[in-house]
């Protein structure tokens, strides 16, 4: 009888702290801005690893990555045909707290959003949204 009372109190706690498990995680943008670039090595399914430029990385023929700066301008660094890089401006904004929109005005890329599942000083994880 007293595990049976016991359960009874300690479930509801346990599923809280299930629900606050899944909420979003907050986004501080001081640790958001700066060069992320692509660490397809730690990809999961689903999620894109991304890490700042002075990571030392293993050695690659070239890495995609962004650049987010304060000012809410976005710059897209992408592989071009002949090696070196392709640079693509934009502009983002944080929505629903957690959502990182991103859009090109000029540019042929088309507009996208990223879930920030994870921030941290040396590590973004983020989920492409459709």
């Amino acid at each position: 009888m007293k595990y049976l009372l016991l359960l009874f109190f300690a479930l509801p706690l346990f599923s809280a702290c299930q629900e606050k498990d899944r909420q979003a995680p907050e986004v501080d943008p001081e640790i958001l801005t700066g060069m992320w670039v692509h660490s397809y090595e730690e990809d999961t399914s689903g999620h894109k690893v991304y890490r700042p430029e002075d990571y030392p990385f293993p050695p690659a023929r070239g890495r995609e990555g962004f650049e987010i700066r304060e000012n809410g301008m976005f710059f897209h660094r992408s592989i071009a045909p002949a090696d070196g890089y392709l640079i693509h401006e934009g502009r983002w904004e944080l929505v629903e707290g957690n959502i990182l929109r991103v859009r090109f005005e000029a540019e042929k890329l088309r507009d996208f959003s990223l879930e920030i599942i994870r921030l941290v000083e040396d590590m973004l994880v983020v989920k492409e949204q459709g």
